[in-house]
């Protein structure tokens, strides 16, 4: 794609996009074996699909729908376009059986608190927490909120939701340019949030220095 004039998305690696000579952009958006490929120009697209399946086996499925397991929903009338996750939730509370549960119109009641102190201590405890699918809720939810439901991560992180960075680097680990490789990580509780990993752009011939970023500086939702 790189060849070709594309250019890889500084924040999403899966995602690349070329500037057209009408000053509007194609973007091609691609996940193992799922591709997205969105521009204005349908000759354009067309353009894109015909090209990489000269190289690739590939399989048209026309205008997108869903990908992901997020509903793609358009509304011409009104120049709307959002994604949904309805379905994938419904499979979630389905598998963990709370598809009968009683909805609210918050995420977490804010009088609710986890402490350290209810983990379990005994052996009894700790076997019928280990009947507990606690990690793969978790993960589902994460999904979620990663995608369509920022509203959930604070619920998500509940145990912990403190904001921590951490940053590394080594230096003038390019042995032919001498640049150092920087990289930095964010995470809110127990969930990572952000974790970019760069090469610099300038040499340093004196000591380095390592700057953390705050949470005002850095998105820490990708949602």
């Amino acid at each position: 794609m790189i060849r070709i004039g594309y250019k890889r998305c500084e924040y999403d690696c899966c995602v690349y996009v070329k500037s057209l000579d009408d000053d509007s952009f194609i973007f091609l958006l691609l996940y193992v074996d799922d591709m997205l490929i969105v521009a204005k120009s349908m000759f354009e697209v067309n353009k894109l699909k015909s090209l990489l399946s000269k190289k690739f086996d590939m399989k048209d499925l026309g205008a997108t729908t869903k990908i992901l397991g997020m509903k793609i929903h358009k509304d011409k009338a009104s120049g709307r376009l959002w994604l949904s996750q309805h379905s994938y939730v419904k499979r979630v509370l389905k598998r963990f059986n709370m598809d009968s549960a009683k909805p609210v119109s918050t995420a977490l009641a804010n009088h609710f608190r986890l402490s350290t102190n209810q983990c379990p201590k005994i052996d009894d405890e700790v076997k019928d927490m280990s009947k507990v699918p606690y990690a793969s809720v978790v993960g589902c939810l994460m999904y979620a909120m990663v995608c369509t439901r920022p509203d959930l991560a604070h619920a998500i992180s509940v145990s912990d939701p403190s904001i921590r960075g951490y940053v590394d680097a080594d230096y003038a680990g390019d042995l032919d340019e001498r640049r150092s490789t920087t990289g930095y990580v964010f995470t809110l509780g127990d969930a990572l949030e952000s974790w970019p990993d760069n090469l610099t752009a300038e040499v340093r011939n004196v000591a380095f220095r390592l700057y953390l970023f705050s949470s005002s500086d850095e998105r820490l939702c990708r949602s």
